[in-house]
């Protein structure tokens, strides 16, 4: 995602503000659709890059990620801090090379998302259902 040699000049600078510009250009297609943003994944080799807003990279991109479910004027932006969710437990073999996560890293990146989209879909009406205390029911039915 962030690799110098494949992407174009300024491209790591500007992708909090490209990041910022898609939900804009979201918002004004569809009008109090609910997004739920959430912080890029922690890398292998530097944590720092996730937590410093002015690395121009990881940092800035999480921070701004942050600050737009902050900035908020609707209620229609929620944050998803998966960064932090997934360093609860995080070991070297989330990864299969320094970046990318592997299958473990995966599951934790899913059981991230999974867990930050349940409290939203609880807030919408006619979206989710939940059936975990009845038997041979899966404990999560989303509805089309």
């Amino acid at each position: 995602m962030f690799g110098k040699e494949t992407h174009p000049a300024n491209y790591i600078k500007t992708a909090a503000q490209r990041f910022r510009s898609l939900l804009n250009k979201i918002n004004q297609l569809k009008q109090g659709v609910k997004i739920i943003v959430g912080t890029v994944e922690p890398v292998k080799w530097d944590f720092k890059w996730s937590s410093d807003a002015n690395d121009q990279s990881l940092g800035a991109l999480n921070a701004t990620i942050k600050s737009i479910e902050d900035s908020s004027a609707t209620d229609n932006i929620y944050f998803a801090d998966i960064r932090n969710k997934m360093l609860v437990n995080f070991a070297p073999e989330d990864f299969w090379d320094d970046l990318h996560l592997s299958k473990q890293g995966a599951v934790k990146d899913a059981n991230a998302w999974f867990d930050a989209l349940i409290p939203v879909l609880r807030k919408m009406p006619g979206t989710l259902s939940t059936d975990a205390d009845k038997p041979g029911k899966p404990g999560v039915v989303f509805k089309k």
